[in-house]
């Protein structure tokens, strides 16, 4: 999978983003509003086999983002199976806040949707201090219904009925 937009290259992850990867995750802002914990390399790259792995068997995970202008690995957006269902989640690295990023990312990756054969619902979960990601919710029309707990953190859930059906890639 593969599809870019003006500044960004939204794809696959692969073995080799493991140190980049680790890189992001290392930092104690971009963890902030998840729970507050750094990742070690290990956990890293256990985070990008499982997501290979989840694109294999399911069609969807959560995909690298790189920065168009030099192919730099500068965060992720996309699904994955949870519990509770299937979460829509994004993070990357504190350079790239602000810029729109993170709405031009999630976007694109919306529109792609999922390799499905009728509509899905998805799920945001936001901590209810993450303005920023609260408002990149809002702006792609994500539904609020309801408060609830993550990683020990008051957090909103919002939902959004993906009805496109992807296009294998």
């Amino acid at each position: 999978m593969k599809i870019e937009s003006d500044r960004l290259i939204i794809e696959n992850f692969s073995k080799n983003d493991v140190a980049s990867w680790a890189e992001i995750e290392r930092n104690r802002r971009v963890r902030r509003y998840i729970d507050g914990k750094t990742l070690s390399y290990d956990q890293a790259k256990a985070y990008v086999y499982r997501n290979i792995d989840e694109f294999n068997k399911k069609g969807f995970s959560r995909y690298a983002v790189r920065y168009k202008r030099n192919g730099r690995l500068i965060g992720m957006c996309g699904f994955l199976e949870e519990a509770y269902g299937i979460d829509f989640g994004y993070r990357y690295t504190p350079a790239f806040w602000g810029k729109g990023i993170g709405f031009e990312a999630a976007k694109k990756v919306l529109e792609l949707g999922m390799t499905r054969s009728k509509p899905i619902t998805v799920y945001g979960i936001v901590a209810v201090n993450n303005f920023g990601s609260i408002r990149i919710l809002e702006r792609l029309d994500f539904r609020y219904i309801g408060q609830t707990i993550m990683h020990g953190l008051k957090a909103l859930k919002y939902s959004f009925v993906i009805k496109n059906i992807a296009r294998e890639s």
